[in-house]
């Protein structure tokens, strides 16, 4: 991959991935990652990953935020029973399937996720009618997750574009004790009581919160040529502190976007 003066890479589009890091002083570090090491290796729900005949076509994320223990000062700090909680994220790259990672990496007991869903995000806690897709775990519509595992869903259809809002809902039927969660989303979530996770209305998410939970991964399934990955891994300004809640302003979401030269006196500069 070449670069021009400055250093500013002359690769038009290059989706980036930012895993969200809490605390201070972690050193900033990018990595480009080509498809074929941008998958991630942890296990995937169910005995054997389903087939899939797209010739030419990678899994990359598009999306990654670290998991953190509960944070006390949040309102859900106990943790959920028979509620379904909205998550809404922001992808990079886009591609014609989707699937998520569900982490319960600081539960203290097993992780019921009794159903979950994906779909594109129109405002607030609404979604985009018949893009609600459901998801999977080894062909089952649940899944049990131990404390301190993760599982992957199975892929599911969605048209995903770049830099598209993406809702993810997660049924949570029993109690699931104080929730493994990523506490600086910038991003309003959405709570509602039963299962709700197909409600594209939004009208029962009448709860608000700014945390994601349960989830820290969403790949997308893409022919993109030469498509990869930058993760970016800092502090609390990679995380977004100080940039507008709900904007995706954070600086890596910036860099996401396709930058175009300017043009003054009829010249480019780059």
């Amino acid at each position: 991959m070449g670069s021009g003066s400055g250093g500013v890479l002359r690769r038009p589009w290059l989706p980036l991935v930012c895993l969200l890091l809490a605390g201070a002083g972690v050193v900033s570090v990018f990595s480009l990652a080509s498809p074929a090491t941008a998958q991630h290796p942890q296990r995937q729900a169910g005995r054997s990953r389903p087939r899939l005949a797209l010739a030419g076509a990678n899994w990359i994320a598009t999306w990654g935020a670290a998991p953190q223990a509960s944070n006390a000062g949040n309102p859900y700090a106990s943790g959920f029973a028979d509620q379904t909680v909205r998550n809404v994220i922001f992808s990079s790259v886009g591609g014609t399937m989707v699937r998520v990672r569900f982490t319960n990496a600081f539960g203290a007991a097993p992780l019921e996720v009794g159903r979950a869903a994906i779909g594109l995000t129109v405002a607030g806690g609404r979604i985009a009618r018949s893009t609600e897709a459901p998801l999977s775990f080894g062909g089952k519509p649940s899944v049990v997750i131990a404390p301190g595992d993760e599982v992957l869903s199975d892929p599911a259809r969605l048209a995903l574009h770049p830099l598209t809002a993406v809702s993810v809902s997660v049924f949570l039927p029993r109690p699931t004790g104080p929730p493994t969660e990523h506490a600086m989303a910038k991003q309003t979530g959405y709570v509602a009581h039963g299962n709700q996770v197909l409600d594209a209305g939004g009208s029962a998410f009448t709860a608000r919160d700014t945390s994601w939970y349960f989830i820290d991964g969403v790949d997308v399934l893409t022919r993109a040529p030469g498509a990869g990955a930058i993760v970016a891994l800092g502090d609390s300004i990679t995380d977004g502190v100080g940039s507008l809640k709900g904007a995706n302003a954070r600086w890596p979401n910036d860099l996401a976007r396709p930058h175009r030269p300017r043009r003054t006196g009829g010249r480019d500069h780059r």
